[in-house]
């Protein structure tokens, strides 16, 4: 579909999926074509990008954006990264560590307020291993914290059926989680009898005010990859070649939180749910050298 500039854009592309019959019993992915970087996008580039996300989105389509100047020269490189990206949007597996695929719930959350984008979203994963085997998705607006917290309890009782007793319920996110959010599902979690911990990993990069680590016994200051520090109450330093920037050492910075007594946060109960991050991460389309 050629998109033409200007404001008919997004009507244009609204009445073209509209004529488009996405066959259930077919797998579809989308490609964007951006005529410009996320850099020097304008307003409406941004704009229009974000609409024609929604709008897949909505119809179980996954879409990856490309730079037009990435494809008009030797694009090899660019092609691969494509290709893992496109495995793991298409729910696939490209690698895993050793020993990662060992059960456990945890749910990923992942916000959107992003200025230009139609609406703020909540993304929510279920996965029930860090080996990979992500069990469902789905999308909600930031306003629909009963409608996420029930997403996530009924995930929890689809865990159960598999593997019973479970021992916690662990939540990556990147972003503030809504009040309401974590407040619906311990009423649920109550309703449903199930007392265990709900812990949360809230992950960010590092910026240039957070404590660094660097190996003084090798010749690349980079710690060894996988290496976790505790730098605070509950708090840790995760490395990881797959957050690198420009070959810096760029590492996570996890901070663990639990309204439960039944959570210790001692560093051996740290230990597990980092190996689980770690392993995650590994999962991603940048192998990292």
């Amino acid at each position: 579909i050629e998109v033409p500039s200007g404001e008919v854009a997004a009507a244009f592309i609204e009445e073209a999926l509209q004529r488009t019959c996405f066959d259930s019993g077919v797998t579809w992915y989308a490609f964007y074509i951006s005529p410009c970087s996320e850099e020097d996008a304008t307003l409406q580039h941004s704009a229009l990008f974000y609409h024609i996300k929604e709008l897949l989105l909505f119809r179980n389509v996954p879409v990856q954006a490309i730079q037009a100047s990435t494809l008009r020269g030797d694009c090899s490189k660019a092609l691969m990264n494509m290709g893992c990206a496109m495995i793991q949007k298409l729910k696939g597996i490209p690698w895993r560590l050793q020993g990662s695929d060992v059960p456990q719930l945890v749910i990923g959350l992942s916000a959107s307020f992003e200025e230009h984008a139609c609406a703020a979203y909540i993304g929510a994963v279920a996965c029930f291993s860090a080996g990979g085997r992500y069990h469902r998705m789905n999308v909600f607006k930031s306003t629909e914290g009963l409608m996420a917290a029930g997403w996530i309890a009924e995930a929890l009782l689809h865990y159960c059926r598999k593997y019973p007793f479970p021992r916690q319920l662990v939540i990556h996110t990147g972003c503030a989680l809504p009040d309401s959010l974590l407040l619906q599902l311990h009423r649920l979690l109550d309703e449903l009898q199930l007392s265990i911990p709900v812990v949360v990993a809230h992950i960010r990069l590092t910026d240039s005010y957070d404590l660094q680590v660097f190996s003084t016994e090798r010749e690349n200051p980079q710690p060894v990859d996988g290496t976790w520090v505790r730098c605070g109450k509950n708090t840790y330093l995760l490395y990881t070649r797959g957050s690198c920037m420009e070959k810096a050492p760029v590492p996570l910075h996890i901070a663990f939180g639990s309204d439960s007594r039944e959570w210790g946060g001692n560093v051996e109960e740290a230990a597990e749910l980092l190996e689980g991050i770690y392993a995650l991460t590994r999962l991603d389309w940048n192998p990292g050298p």
